[in-house]
């Protein structure tokens, strides 16, 4: 085995490490749970809205408050979301040096009524016993602290697929999921945050990370820092999200304002884990792009790149399914789908080192080095 192929399947074994223990929610929240105020920060989410606040009336563990914060939005946000039987509040004109999802998730906090709090992104949908599970899984391993579930990844169009690597490094890199549970600097999943009032409010809220872009790592700093738990699980069964179903375009504008300021903000160990294995995988894929135009001109086809491509293909799929539910393609389609990563991180990279914005949710949304 020469050295270059030893490298490029200790990349691709990292991937499978990275993942090896997707924790999900799960238990019972007992015959006294806390009272629980869910929490929507919601922007322009007509479309969206309607399912998570369907789901919400479906639950097992029946919220006290149900609170959507209407950021400004010029679509029937706030009308769709009282006709389903929520509270509606309108956040305030966002002020200078605010982000305005935090701006939304402040000002509900102000307002909500119960023991803990439940913030949830308007386009996730729980399981009837979606929210039990979430609330028991924060009194096991987080009372006094943050506990964050980063959805199911749904897809549907094409164009989906795109968000596969993405998706797949944010779970990878922080190494919230590695193996073994090694504790790496604290990480939280800004679509679904629990907390009780007193830890959030301890903290200062989402007030110190209130012109932060990628607050919820930021977040879940500001508890660790204060010497409380953090904790990270993978949605499984009992939280799913589906990203960017208004179009390519959005999914673009969306990856760019998130994807290059990850790496900053993670521990060095799983980073440098995650690169590898995006490393390994474009090697292979590079190696079956040199195989299949040497095959066009020899008529032979080199038995090592497609077994690789085999595995890499086999392993995507595996990992995909874990975390959403990916067209059936897509793990065989990895080679596209990693350029399609590379230029999207590309692209992120270069808005964040120039100082480049991009509209999001009808705003205008540095997208700055931290």
């Amino acid at each position: 085995m020469t050295v270059a192929l030893a490298l490029t399947l200790l990349g691709l074994i990292a991937g499978s490490v990275l993942l090896a223990d997707l924790r999900t929610p799960h238990g019972s929240a007992g015959d006294d749970p806390p009272s629980v105020a869910v929490i929507i920060p919601a922007r322009n989410e007509a479309h969206s809205l309607p399912n998570l606040l369907a789901s919400l009336r479906t639950q097992s563990l029946v919220p006290g408050q149900v609170l959507v914060v209407d950021d400004g939005s010029t679509d029937a946000t706030a009308p769709i979301a009282a006709a389903a039987g929520a509270e509606v509040l309108h956040a305030p004109p966002l002020p200078a040096g605010w982000v305005g999802k935090s701006w939304a998730c402040q000002a509900g906090s102000r307002h909500a009524r119960g023991d803990m709090l439940v913030f949830l992104d308007a386009d996730t949908v729980l399981a009837p016993d979606g929210l039990e599970r979430i609330v028991a899984s924060w009194q096991r391993e987080s009372p006094d602290g943050l506990l964050s579930v980063q959805p199911f990844h749904t897809t549907s169009a094409g164009y989906e697929q795109l968000s596969a690597y993405p998706n797949l490094l944010t779970m990878m890199a922080p190494g919230a999921f590695a193996a073994g549970r090694t504790s790496w600097s604290p990480v939280a999943y800004g679509p679904c945050l629990v907390t009780s009032v007193e830890a959030y409010r301890s903290v200062g809220g989402h007030e110190v990370v209130a012109g932060e872009v990628i607050e919820d790592i930021h977040l879940a700093r500001a508890y660790g820092a204060a010497g409380r738990e953090v904790r990270a699980l993978a949605g499984g069964s009992a939280i799913s999200f589906r990203m960017y179903p208004e179009g390519f375009g959005r999914l673009v504008e969306g990856w760019t304002k998130n994807l290059a300021g990850g790496p900053r903000l993670v521990s060095s160990v799983p980073m440098v884990a995650s690169v590898a294995w995006v490393v390994a995988s474009i090697v292979v894929a590079s190696d079956l792009a040199r195989a299949v135009v040497a095959a066009a001109w020899t008529g032979d086809v080199p038995g090592l790149p497609v077994a690789l491509w085999v595995l890499a293909s086999a392993q995507t799929t595996v990992l995909l399914r874990r975390i959403g539910r990916f067209a059936w393609w897509a793990g065989p389609a990895f080679p596209v789908l990693l350029a399609g990563f590379v230029v999207l991180f590309a692209r992120s990279a270069l808005h964040r080192t120039l100082g480049r914005t991009v509209r999001w949710h009808d705003r205008s949304v540095a997208v700055r080095v931290r």
